[in-house]
């Protein structure tokens, strides 16, 4: 009586029939790693795109536009760094 569905790996998923009926398997250009294939939402919005504009970040790429935006400064930031909170 529990809700559950299979766990499938990456190469299961993109041969997956529906993921490949809905088309949402894409292809994006990594500036590291070359094509790599990504899912992108299964859900239509209407009026928007479901087109997966660019690839994944690198880990961390974000992070100081990310604290900068809560408020640190640069220098509270490279105290965090110094310190090898991030």
């Amino acid at each position: 009586g529990v809700p559950c569905g299979p766990v499938k790996n990456i190469r299961e998923v993109f041969e997956d029939p529906q993921v490949q009926h809905l088309g949402i398997a894409q292809k994006v250009a990594h500036p590291e790693l070359g094509e790599i294939s990504l899912i992108g939402s299964p859900v239509d919005i209407q009026g928007a795109s479901k087109r997966i504009e660019r690839p994944i970040p690198a880990i961390g790429a974000d992070t100081d536009a990310v604290l900068r935006e809560a408020g640190l400064t640069d220098e509270d930031i490279d105290a965090l760094r110094r310190k090898e909170v991030i």
